[in-house]
């Protein structure tokens, strides 16, 4: 008899885990190929996938083999140990994978039905999953002579129910992937009819007006997250600060510097900064020069500072004119100490 072979393909595993290599991946690539738990996590996926992706089952005149994946795992039993075959349907809690029971395994990718066997000499069973159960049982039991079975497995509401939570349960994971993915990308932000718009996740709008001190800092405070997203590498969302001050961050927290600017009229920090460096510093250098028309710009000690009138920008100015290092802004806005 030429083999026949029952493919059966592990849909909610390739959904589950694939998504999960791919962001691995992406993280371990942002990291230059130098951080070792992704690398670690981007393997363990992998390996996952190649074993989990199907199940093949084969039978011939002399073995019932099946593999899993690539074929890491990989079983065969031949015809004259087999004692009986049967369908049945798998309890939602012996899942998928590799699954020990008290009476035997069952080896699984997908779905709840499958073929159970039992052998001459053994007690325990195996459990192979299939969508074809009822067509694998029935060449099985053709060819040890046993009873042949053409009852197709009804689909009961539990199963219909069981689908369904099946389905909900890989729509709630892709929408957590797709949200890990949506924070892990940095946030826009450009300079718009005099605010400072950031978009994205935890996105806000700053009027320029409302800015009433912006500077540069290499290292960051310690910070408890009160709502929002982090993972190694990327937070954002609203933290608190070791001291007590509340902050709002968008941050990369392996690349420096970071920008950090103090609203007027509230006392919550805004920690902001991107990959790449050099957009980092762009951003900064236009907020720094932005004009406006109620308020001064001066910088002393890398520290940008609004004035709010003229006396107190001819009293800044007067406090870096020794120095001989002095340049305006904009006309009438003040001046600033070049850093």
């Amino acid at each position: 008899m030429k083999a026949k072979k029952y493919i059966q393909f592990g849909t909610v595993l390739i959904t589950l885990l694939l998504p999960c290599l791919i962001l691995f991946f992406v993280l371990l690539a942002e990291s230059g190929f130098r951080d070792i738990p992704y690398l670690l996590l981007s393997v363990i996926f992998l390996l996952g996938l190649l074993c989990f992706y199907n199940l093949t089952i084969t039978i011939d005149n002399t073995y019932v083999s099946f593999k899993m994946g690539v074929g890491f795992i990989k079983k065969q039993y031949k015809i004259t140990d087999i004692k009986s075959c049967r369908p049945v349907r798998n309890s939602i809690l012996k899942g998928i994978g590799i699954r020990y029971f008290p009476n035997g395994i069952l080896y699984n990718v997908s779905g709840l039905k499958a073929v159970e066997l039992e052998f001459h000499n053994s007690e325990r069973v195996v459990r192979i999953g299939t969508n074809q159960p009822e067509e694998v049982a029935q060449q099985i039991n053709s060819l040890i002579g046993g009873e042949e079975i053409t009852t197709r497995l009804s689909e009961s509401t539990q199963e219909k129910r069981t689908r369904e939570l099946r389905f909900a349960l890989v729509l709630i994971f892709a929408l957590v992937i797709y949200g890990i993915i949506m924070n892990f990308r940095d946030n826009r932000a450009e300079i718009s009819d005099e605010s400072l718009v950031i978009r994205g996740m935890y996105g806000l709008t700053i009027p320029l007006s409302e800015i009433k001190q912006i500077d540069t800092v290499s290292y960051l405070p310690r910070m408890r997250r009160v709502n929002g997203f982090g993972i190694p590498g990327t937070i954002k969302g609203h933290v608190r600060l070791s001291d007590g001050t509340r902050a709002t961050v968008f941050l990369k927290t392996k690349f420096s510097p970071v920008i950090v600017i103090q609203q007027q009229s509230s006392d919550r920090l805004i920690y902001l900064n991107f990959r790449n460096r050099e957009r980092t510093i762009s951003l900064y250098n236009q907020l720094k020069v932005q004009p406006h028309s109620s308020v001064g710009r001066y910088m002393i000690n890398r520290k940008i500072y609004l004035t709010a009138n003229a006396a107190h920008t001819r009293y800044l100015s007067q406090m870096c004119r020794p120095t001989g290092d002095v340049r305006a802004i904009r006309p009438h806005a003040g001046y600033a100490c070049k850093p």
